[in-house]
């Protein structure tokens, strides 16, 4: 049911890393190759049966077991080096390119998104301890989490919290070379589960004399084993029963007096997370993609062999069969067209936003629409994809039901979309306005190498993006709550108008097939039209929002 597009992923890096040996290119085909047979061959039948039999959770032990075979599954992506593509080789890993790295994953997710997350974790975690931990710390832990055979997991939101991390309770003692940390986390990640010998989770806690607000937040690691043997202080306290990732353990884990390490300077602790939590969201954003992904390609299998009806062309008429396959009824192939010109769009965006050094200041600002749009827009296209196979495609017979459960978390963790909306308007372009301006000064020297078909609508989406910028920033100074209102709308606008601006890019390549020419035209006629009405939009009046009375909702 699942077969890389691989095709597609070697145009990308022949359009954005055109500098690339030959070598190189044949070592990353070996590479993508190896993991599109592994995802055939066992990951994508495991996501089946991990999403219909889920996890056991043991209160009496606090333990969490997956289903049978998970621990040999995730001992051979070891042995695959799968956990350490894109880690420091002084810590064992692969140094691949980020660009490589965000195929692999994409496959990986598309085979079994809810397994990858306990990997992504550790991958984000590895990022983290890198950047700001001691020495020592790095030399302890980062060996094993890089080859798999620990992993890691990100312990922010409590109960009382979510997004607001100021207001969290966890408490951090010091005690001699280590600290105690005491408190509940909630919504954890694999937390807890029996796929690796330890599990390092980052805590984020506040020390007795913190400062009020997230300016006290310091950074913990805190292993549930601890070095010399013993069993930490931490545990999974209960689970969370899910609308999807059902194999993904989602828990409460409690932390009474555990013993950890502070990561970076104390007080510091947000920022240091930040290195985690931003990989997170890019990965999240390729989540969106991959699931898309998978879906359209099973979808795709049914429209092609389920007959319904004659098409409305005769010259499409089928006379061995009593009725046509419904791929040529003209509904069916709009949302077909939809879903294909999105997801190569969106890929596309993401792999140029991994071309960019991880401290480029386009990075910072890129990742919140990364995040944003590529999942609501990637699990509208599974909405899509499950709408053109009917009843068919709302039973798990052809598992798009499960691709539409799974994608619709990525909306809600690693902040909400709102959350990035808010994110985007509020701190990257308030305080990186300058970069964010530069940036769309570039695309507009871009657009002029681009397609005749194509460059007049990416200059004026361009000039849109640009006018509701320039109105924003004056929102920004005058009613902030106006800018934060329309902060969700001008993302989607900037999201359709860089993929708008990826498919210039795509078929500007004179190797561009007349595939991608189509879907690209496709994509600037059907999609990228939306700009304009969310241009409208963003043009009403937006105090309606902000002063409507809260006793009347």
């Amino acid at each position: 049911m699942y077969h890389a597009p691989l095709t597609d992923y070697n145009y990308l890096m022949q359009c954005f890393t055109p500098e690339l040996s030959k070598e190189d290119r044949a070592l990353y085909d070996a590479i993508l190759t190896s993991v599109d047979e592994l995802c055939q061959a066992q990951l994508v039948e495991s996501n089946f049966i991990g999403d219909q039999q889920g996890i056991q959770f043991n209160p009496e032990d606090h333990s969490i077991q997956l289903p049978k075979g998970y621990q040999a599954l995730v001992d051979q992506m070891r042995e695959l080096g799968l956990f350490a593509l894109e880690h420091a080789s002084v810590w064992g890993g692969l140094e691949l390119p980020k660009t490589i790295c965000q195929l692999c994953y994409e496959m990986l997710m598309s085979a079994n998104s809810a397994l990858f997350l306990g990997m992504s974790l550790t991958h984000s975690a590895c990022m983290a301890i890198e950047k700001n931990a001691s020495e020592e710390l790095k030399n302890t832990y980062l060996p094993k989490m890089v080859s798999g055979q620990w992993m890691g997991s990100m312990c922010l939101t409590e109960s009382h919290c979510g997004t607001d991390l100021g207001l969290i309770k966890t408490k951090a003692m010091s005690k001699g070379d280590h600290y105690l940390i005491s408190g509940q986390k909630i919504w954890i990640t694999f937390g807890e589960h029996d796929l690796a010998e330890n599990i390092i989770h980052l805590v984020l806690a506040k020390l007795p004399d913190a400062p009020e607000g997230s300016r006290g937040i310091s950074l913990f690691l805190v292993p549930k084993w601890l070095e010399n043997g013993d069993r930490n202080t931490v545990y999974c306290a209960g689970v969370e029963h899910k609308m999807g990732t059902h194999v993904s353990p989602t828990c409460v884990m409690q932390f009474d007096e555990a013993q950890g390490y502070l990561i970076g300077e104390a007080n510091h602790g947000l920022a240091h997370m930040f290195v985690m939590m931003n990989d997170a969201r890019k990965t999240v954003a390729n989540q969106g993609i991959a699931l898309a992904e998978i879906a359209y390609q099973a979808s795709h299998a049914f429209v092609k062999d389920r007959r319904q009806s004659r098409a409305l062309d005769p010259n499409k008429h089928d006379h061995a069969h009593p009725a046509d396959p419904i791929l040529h009824h003209p509904d069916v192939r709009r949302q077909r067209l939809h879903a294909k010109s999105i997801i190569i769009g969106l890929r596309a965006l993401l792999f140029y936003a991994h071309t960019l050094p991880q401290d480029d200041p386009l990075t910072n600002l890129l990742t919140p629409i990364l995040k944003s749009f590529c999942t609501e827009i990637g699990c509208d296209v599974i909405d899509h994809c499950l709408q053109v196979m009917g009843g068919s495609g709302y039973v798990k017979d052809w598992h798009v039901e499960q691709y539409y459960r799974d994608a619709r978390i990525a909306m809600i963790y690693e902040g909400t979309n709102g959350i990035q909306a808010l994110d985007f308007v509020l701190r990257k372009i308030k305080h990186h306005s300058s970069e964010w301006q530069s940036f769309l000064d570039q695309c507009k020297k871009d657009s002029e190498a681009m397609a005749p078909w194509l460059k007049p609508a990416l200059q004026k989406a361009l000039n849109e993006t640009q006018h509701h910028f320039e109105i924003i920033l004056k929102d920004l100074d005058n009613n902030s709550e106006i800018a934060a209102a329309k902060a969700p709308i001008y993302l989607k606008l900037a999201g359709y108008t860089l993929v708008t601006l990826m498919w210039g890019k795509l078929t500007q390549n004179t190797d561009a097939s007349e595939q991608y020419h189509t879907l690209g035209k496709y994509f600037l006629d059907h999609e990228a039209c939306k700009i304009e009405a969310l241009s409208i939009e963003l043009n009403q009046d937006f105090s309606l929002i902000t002063e409507f009375k809260s006793e009347d909702f």
